[in-house]
């Protein structure tokens, strides 16, 4: 014989128009979030990219520069160029990570 279980309300669904009303507030609110999360992640990229693009560039660069080229003020600005940029990339991932 099978016993009746019997039904009980569940507490965590929306019985009432106010409840109704908490939670198309709180839907949109998530969507606000998502929305404006979606904005700091595009900035970031792009800040992100931008030195990562430069140090890209220097180091194709470098690798393309005359043996004889490989030392003296051109060779000495693009490494420190890469390294500055690399710096730029580190503070703002620090930045985020603090965020």
């Amino acid at each position: 014989m099978v016993d009746k279980v019997r039904r009980t309300p569940r507490r965590d669904r929306p019985s009432t128009p106010a409840d109704l009303a908490g939670l198309d507030q709180a839907d949109a609110q998530l969507t606000r979030s998502v929305a404006e999360m979606e904005v700091l992640a595009a900035a970031i990229s792009h800040d992100l990219k931008n030195p990562l693009a430069t140090v890209t560039g220097c180091v194709h660069l470098l690798e393309h520069l005359d043996q004889a080229d490989r030392v003296g003020p051109e060779y000495d600005r693009l490494l420190r160029t890469v390294g500055d940029a690399a710096s730029s990339m580190r503070i703002l991932i620090d930045d985020l990570l603090a965020y």
